[in-house]
């Protein structure tokens, strides 16, 4: 009963979230014709007309994208996804598992509590997955390293090939495969060979939707927030994401190329509510595998100015770089 609650308010937000611009407005008006203070009415006029901006920029002019992005999917049901460090890659991945995939047939590669899990074995063709699974991995090129796959490795290799040609007719076109990494030169060709769908994202950015609640319920959020851990904290649920990317599509069958010619024009947003970016997602995954130290004792910068001096030589090697235009200028 209280799960089917939860997912009750948290579609009321959604939905709330995409049509605030609508919504706010008939509200608003209604309260107009309610009140006879003009104060009260110059303030509701304010804040309409800034939902109803924010709304038609935001949301509306970005509502083409999430149909063509899932008409996509739909064709090239196996992809990749690239961004730098915080680009929203990710966020982008689940988002897509969650509007393709029932909780049920959900795998992932890194710690997802309740779903299943991928393992290299399923990479070698020797376990399968189940008919319509969504499949997500994450810093792809850092699992298939740590299985030791090398190019001299044809059995290995061609298991992965296999893998990604025939993920559609062996697991049928409600099937979803998605690697994500930072960048494509990560992972190994095997990995990508057969992916003809490239998304690359360029940022994540996170908008306030109706901005009367926003700012209600981020007052109270602050406060409960405030003793939260990092990834304990709690998101303004008045709120929708915004990641901005590009698309590339393999050209020909025998291309080991994308086309890429970038430019802004053809950069897109998907816009939607923050509840249906950011659910049950741990983007701090990898933080217990970490083999770095806690440094207890760190060096304060400015104590010494000879240990200054050392630390700088020692972290960018500036002896060696002398060296180098020395020898350069002396071969000239």
């Amino acid at each position: 009963m209280k799960d089917r609650i939860v997912r009750f308010c948290k579609s009321l937000l959604n939905f709330y979230n995409t049509w605030y611009g609508v919504i706010n407005t008939i509200v608003g008006l209604y309260l107009i014709s309610k009140f006879n203070s003009s104060i009260a009415t110059i303030v509701l006029i304010v804040f309409i007309g800034i939902d109803i901006f924010t709304w038609i920029k935001n949301i509306w002019r970005n509502m083409g994208t999430k149909r063509e992005l899932f008409a996509t999917i739909k064709q090239n049901n196996s992809l990749c996804i690239y961004g730098g460090i915080g680009s929203g890659k990710s966020t982008f991945g689940e988002f897509i598992m969650h509007e393709f995939i029932p909780e049920n047939k959900r795998y992932y590669n890194t710690i997802r509590p309740g779903y299943k899990a991928v393992t290299n074995e399923h990479f070698l063709l020797k376990k399968r997955f189940e008919d319509g699974a969504g499949v997500l991995i994450d810093e792809a090129g850092g699992q298939a390293d740590a299985y030791h796959y090398e190019k001299k490795d044809n059995e290995t290799r061609k298991r992965i090939d296999y893998l990604n040609k025939f993920f559609r007719q062996w697991y049928t076109d409600k099937a979803l495969l998605i690697y994500i990494d930072q960048c494509q030169s990560n992972m190994n060709t095997s990995l990508y060979k057969n992916i003809y769908y490239v998304i690359q994202c360029k940022g994540v950015d996170v908008k306030p939707s109706g901005l009367l609640p926003h700012l209600i319920c981020k007052f109270f959020l602050y406060f409960i927030n405030k003793y939260r851990d990092l990834g304990a904290k709690i998101n303004n649920p008045f709120s929708n994401v915004s990641i901005e990317f590009m698309e590339f599509v393999k050209l020909g069958d025998y291309a080991d190329h994308y086309n890429v010619e970038i430019k802004d024009k053809d950069h897109k947003h998907l816009v939607g509510s923050i509840y249906k970016f950011f659910t049950g997602q741990n983007t701090y995954v990898f933080r217990d595998f970490n083999p770095a130290k806690y440094d207890l004792n760190p060096y304060i910068w400015g104590v010494d100015s000879n240990k200054d001096k050392k630390v700088m030589r020692d972290n960018f090697n500036f002896e060696q770089i002398e060296q180098d235009i020395k020898e350069t200028f002396l071969k000239h």
